[in-house]
């Protein structure tokens, strides 16, 4: 498979149309059972220990995770997403930017993703087909919250952990989708008084 990894949420159906597949290193960071691991790499490599920590976690699984290239968010996201990417690219990972429009302007935005659909050589065509694909899957986790805030069957922690994971759908949107459909059902056994 070929990895590219994404500091935020963007549009990963331009990023799978390309062949990749996306691996939010967020994820990675605040999953894993040793957070200092990573960002003790970043400040081995030189990140003051008074830096965001939530940067040098990314950085640290970059490093640590051999991660080759990375989808970095340089306008829109956090200022210092860019810093991030100049230190990666630095360190010789392929950066491709990518901003959200300042304006939020649905030109600005359409603007922008075509830009990034050329930059990866993939049609409008076929960014649409792998959104289609993807809308089960998203659909699915709509009916998941559904049954967070109006049926108070899942936790607001299981939720959120649903919701996060699909930026980059654990890596195997249809095993993704396989485990939200089993959660679903396991909530049809439960009654509202198990989260009240």
């Amino acid at each position: 498979m070929k990895y590219i990894g994404i500091t935020t949420t963007v549009p990963v159906e331009i990023l799978m149309a390309a062949g990749y597949t996306p691996l939010d290193l967020n994820n990675i960071f605040v999953t894993a059972e040793d957070h200092e691991k990573y960002i003790k790499i970043a400040e081995e490599d030189g990140f003051p220990q008074n830096y965001c920590s939530w940067i040098k976690g990314i950085y640290g699984v970059c490093i640590d995770k051999g991660v080759k290239e990375i989808l970095a968010v340089v306008g829109g996201d956090c200022s210092n997403s860019v810093v991030l990417a100049e230190v990666l690219e630095l360190k010789g990972i392929k950066i491709h930017p990518f901003s959200f429009p300042i304006d939020r302007s649905e030109r600005g935005i359409k603007t922008n993703l075509d830009s990034l659909m050329d930059h990866f050589g993939v049609s409008l065509e076929a960014v649409e087909n792998v959104r289609t694909k993807l809308a089960s899957i998203r659909n699915k986790v709509i009916e998941l919250d559904k049954r967070t805030y109006q049926d108070s069957l899942v936790s607001g922690w299981e939720n959120h952990l649903y919701q996060v994971c699909m930026s980059d759908f654990n890596l195997d949107a249809p095993k993704y989708e396989q485990e939200i459909a089993e959660f679903l059902a396991e909530t049809e056994k439960r009654t509202s008084k198990d989260f009240s």
